[in-house]
């Protein structure tokens, strides 16, 4: 910048030097103060005349009138004073820094020079009130225009280090377009002043009151039009929804208002800074930086908008622009959270002015707008990133990703109402054999590995043919659509079965897989969804009789089809008759012997089959959707028989059993509440028990129901424990009351020291835990006292009683209350007769 002073000081040197040697030194007619002409420049370098051309403010430097008027009116030297001094004052009115001072200094000293070389080489020292003299005037007004004009552009690029070639034009055809109106005030002040000096003064006072009357008539037509900027920006914006949608409404806005070149927002993410502006063909373009940039740092630091321009003497907005490769900008704060703040800027304003305080005041309002619209978009667009997760999880296996039953049903439903004639649709079913030993032998992490690297392997295989679901444990379900023959369901059976064939390999250990594959297919086999699903079942546990490998159903071949179909049809009339029954086998503290509650246990007597085994009817009940409606039976009537216990003066808890169905139900915690409401019974006499498996099925949804339950003061349960998925140390992850140890592993401890230990490990570990240990399956007195020496609290078992309906409970606890009955076995044998085997 100073290398461009030092040369434009040299020409203008050398050109006054050169006209002070050829012009005469004194003016030969009417002459001015240089102090007037001096005063007039001042006012005209301090106010400036503004239009609005095509949405770019233009601006009019009037300095050229009182510059060709001191020309012709004032001596060489009092031109020079002039506008040297008018220069001096206003660099210090403006606060300008030296080197602009200086360099504006120069270049009207080198306009001046210029104009009086135009004027006196035309006319001379003749009289400028002639044609001659007009035309001397209006070219001499036009040089020291375009020279001044030159000069500024030449220092706009030398402090941007740039050409900016659509601005300079912008400023030339701006000047082109001005140049008549200078030229006209130039004239009539030449005129005026000739006529007489009143007559000059009054064009002063006229040419004043018009200025002042056009300033103010722009400023008003500005504010409206501001205002109605921002009224489109507020409309348009709020109009759009997604982040990214709104952040581009923002940038085309805020450049469009604010007349920019350009414009960027900058917002905080994980990685840094988000940087967006706008490309060529106003595409949202995004980059990634680690650290702010010079403009943000600047408005962080102060918390208020920025007006940023080569005039600021601060050597950081320079270098901020520099950085951007802007003349000028605006920059002001994004609020959209109590801890993140973004930066809106926009830069390279249109027209010949730059942007002002007035521009930075919209600007702020501007920017305030869009933080609450980026706010919104942000907001909206976590809520559906949250809809989506929990549509996702609803109809997802937490664990392998794979789609969950509710998903499969559906699936099935629509590709089984979507088929066309003569093609055809598979079902299969899929249970891993031997998964248990996996889970017993190494660990549920171990089991939980394999069943994600199967559920990739098995989504690989099927692809786009079909869905893959995993539907509880070990076993998967698949749907396969629109299929031509039933040689295409052979081959995909097949595909299916080898993902198994390669072992899995967990912690260095290579896994060997088997499973039983069951097919059955619409509509051969069926065309509803029940049909499909009982048949493929049916063919799975064919497959599983013969060691593995793929069965399609067949009837023939079938023994137990007809009646498991039966007893699924009686089963689903059962709940509305008195065949069903809820039966209570209780359980008593081990220390002291005294009945403490009761399991609530289902019982079916079948009209034509007589008694059937829980073993047989609740596995059918759970594969074709009935188990929830038993289960609500049974949850009814044990609370019921609860409450009454509690009216004799029986303090009985009670426990019933809930399926994995059941617990991911969307109602339960609301139905639970009002049935002990209805029923007066308080919440903590009610437990539910649960198998590991139940809970591992979804563990992640499992785990939010158990802590809701228990918020109502209902205790949780674990059925069976040490048979399923999880592991002892599974225990402190959950909210449970209650650890039920498996009758498989009580029974035989006193004969078998490896159940010894598991039971003596699973009592040492809940009780440490705070948890309270029932363990089943006791059945004399030698596993009694082994417990007591354990450490166990309750127990249950025939060793106590056999289960038995609510009237022979009533019987049989009156008579233990009256101490009839004692805890040993033989004395509870004419109670336990009264049951049979």
């Amino acid at each position: 910048m100073w290398v461009l002073i030092a040369a434009l000081g040299a020409v203008t040197v050398l050109a006054w030097v050169a006209l002070l040697g050829q012009l005469p030194a004194e003016i030969i007619h009417h002459s001015l103060s240089w102090v007037a002409v001096s005063a007039a420049l001042v006012g005209a370098l301090l106010l400036t005349v503004t239009f609005l051309v095509r949405g770019d403010l233009i601006a009019i430097g009037l300095s050229q009138v009182p510059l060709v008027v001191g020309a012709v009116y004032l001596s060489p030297r009092g031109v020079l004073l002039a506008t040297v001094v008018a220069q001096v004052i206003v660099g210090v009115v403006k606060r300008r820094p030296p080197s602009k001072t200086v360099f504006n200094v120069l270049s009207l000293a080198c306009a001046a020079a210029a104009a009086l070389a135009v004027y006196y080489g035309i006319l001379g020292g003749r009289s400028p009130v002639s044609l001659r003299g007009w035309g001397a005037c209006a070219l001499a007004t036009v040089v020291a225009s375009l020279v001044t004009t030159v000069a500024v552009q030449v220092a706009i690029t030398v402090s941007a280090r740039r050409w900016a070639r659509e601005e300079a034009m912008t400023t030339l055809r701006a000047e082109v377009a001005t140049a008549p109106v200078g030229v006209v005030l130039v004239l009539l002040a030449v005129n005026a002043i000739w006529a007489s000096r009143v007559a000059g003064l009054l064009f002063v006072v006229v040419g004043v009151m018009a200025l002042i009357g056009q300033r103010s008539s722009a400023k008003l037509r500005r504010r409206y039009a501001n205002l109605e900027r921002l009224y489109r920006f507020a409309e348009r914006t709020s109009g759009v929804s997604e982040v990214g949608e709104v952040v581009a409404s923002v940038l085309g806005h805020a450049r469009e208002v604010m007349g920019a070149g350009s414009a960027e927002v900058v917002l905080p993410d994980l990685e840094g800074y988000a940087c967006y502006c706008l490309d060529a063909d106003d595409r949202v373009v995004r980059t990634s930086r680690t650290e702010e940039g010079g403009l943000e740092r600047l408005v962080h630091a102060t918390g208020a908008g920025l007006l940023a321009s080569y005039d600021d003497q601060r050597a950081e907005v320079g270098a901020a622009l520099d950085e951007r490769n802007l003349r000028n900008a605006l920059a002001a704060l994004l609020t959209f959270g109590d801890d993140l703040r973004g930066v809106l800027i926009v830069g390279d304003r249109h027209g010949t002015v730059t942007f002002d305080e007035e521009d930075l005041r919209l600007f702020e309002v501007l920017a305030s707008h869009s933080g609450v619209a980026i706010r919104g978009g942000r907001l909206l667009d976590r809520l559906r990133r949250e809809v989506t997760a929990r549509e996702h999880e609803a109809l997802h296996d937490s664990l392998t990703g794979l789609a969950n039953r509710s998903f499969f049903d559906t699936f099935l439903q629509e590709a089984l109402l979507e088929r066309s004639i003569g093609r055809l649709v598979a079902v299969l079913l899929m249970d891993l054999d031997g998964f248990k030993e996996i889970n017993d032998s190494m660990g549920h992490h171990v089991g939980d590995s394999v069943l994600r690297e199967l559920a990739v392997r098995l989504t690989t295989r099927i692809g786009e043919q079909g869905i893959v679901a995993r539907l509880g444990g070990d076993e998967f379900g698949f749907v396969l659509p629109d299929l031509a023959d039933a040689k295409k369901v052979g081959e995909l059976a097949h595909t299916v079965l080898s993902a198994l064939a390669e072992p899995v390999f967990v912690d260095g250990v290579a896994l060997e897989l088997r499973a039983s594959l069951g097919v059955s297919i619409a509509p051969e086999h069926g065309e509803d969804r029940s049909n499909l699903l009982r048949r493929a079942d049916v063919a799975m546990y064919g497959a599983k009789s013969a060691g593995g490998g793929i069965e399609v159903y067949d009837a023939g071949d079938d023994r137990h089809s007809t009646r498991r179909l039966v007893l699924a049809a009686d089963l689903r009339a059962a709940p509305q008759s008195d065949d069903i029954e809820v039966w209570y086998q209780p359980q008593a503290d081990l220390m002291t012997g005294v009945v403490v509650g009761c399991e609530a246990l289902l019982r079916w007597t079948h009209p034509l089959h007589g008694s059937i085994s829980p073993d047989e009817f609740i596995p059918v009940a759970e594969r074709s959707g009935i188990i929830g409606e038993l289960t609500w039976r049974v949850l009814e009537t044990a609370i019921g028989q609860a409450k009454s216990w509690h009216d004799q003066g029986l303090a009985l808890g009670v426990s019933v059993n809930v399926s994995a169905r059941t617990l991911l139900e969307s109602d339960l915690l609301d139905r639970l509440a009002r049935m002990l409401t209805t029923e007066g019974l308080e919440s903590r006499w009610l437990t539910l028990e649960l198998t590991e498996s139940s809970i591992m099925a979804d563990p992640a949804r499992s785990e939010r129901m158990l802590a809701a339950i228990a918020q109502l003061g209902i205790q949780i349960a674990i059925d069976d424990f040490g048979t399923g998925y999880s592991s002892l140390s599974r225990l402190k992850q959950l909210p449970i009351h209650v650890v039920k140890i498996d009758k498989s592993f009580v029974m035989a401890m006193s004969t078998d020291a490896g159940d010894s230990a598991i039971v003596r490990s699973t009592i040492e570990l809940a009780r440490n835990l705070g948890h309270t240990v029932v363990a089943e399956g006791v059945e004399d007195q030698v596993t009694w006292d082994q417990l007591s020496a354990l450490g166990c609290d309750q127990v249950q078992g025939y060793f106590l009683a056999r289960p038995m309906t609510a009237a022979m409970f009533d019987v049989w606890i009156h008579q233990r209350r009256r101490g009839h009955l004692s805890v040993v076995h033989p004395v509870d044998r004419p109670v336990n007769e009264a049951f049979g085997a």
